[in-house]
């Protein structure tokens, strides 16, 4: 899409919640993610509604760091892929003129 994003003043506003998030370490590392996102354009009206949601499976040593981080990041990549190839996230960004995003809390 190249749009920009802005901490105030543009055209959407972005906002999410965080539905889960979990990481499991059993012979590897398993890990979840689900967000219920929300778009709106400048007067507030809700343009997109929706779920996304991603998942991975890495393998690693017991309680490292990075292999919990790094299964968390696989996952959200998974999920905001999953949410750009949405046709229903697509259509609610192209019914505004789209030049910049705001991102609720900041980018």
């Amino acid at each position: 899409f190249g749009f920009e994003t802005v901490d105030h003043a543009g055209d959407l506003v972005l906002t999410g919640e965080i539905q889960r998030l979990s990481v499991v370490e059993r012979r590897g590392y398993t890990s979840d993610v689900g967000l219920m996102l929300t778009v709106r354009d400048r007067a507030g009206i809700k343009t997109y509604e929706g779920l996304t949601a991603g998942s991975s499976r890495r393998f690693g040593r017991a309680y490292d760091p990075e292999h919990y981080l790094g299964a968390l990041a696989e996952s959200l990549l998974e999920a905001v892929d999953r949410l750009v190839r949405d046709d229903r996230f697509r259509a609610g960004l192209l019914r505004a003129d789209l030049s910049a995003v705001t991102l609720a809390g900041g980018h």
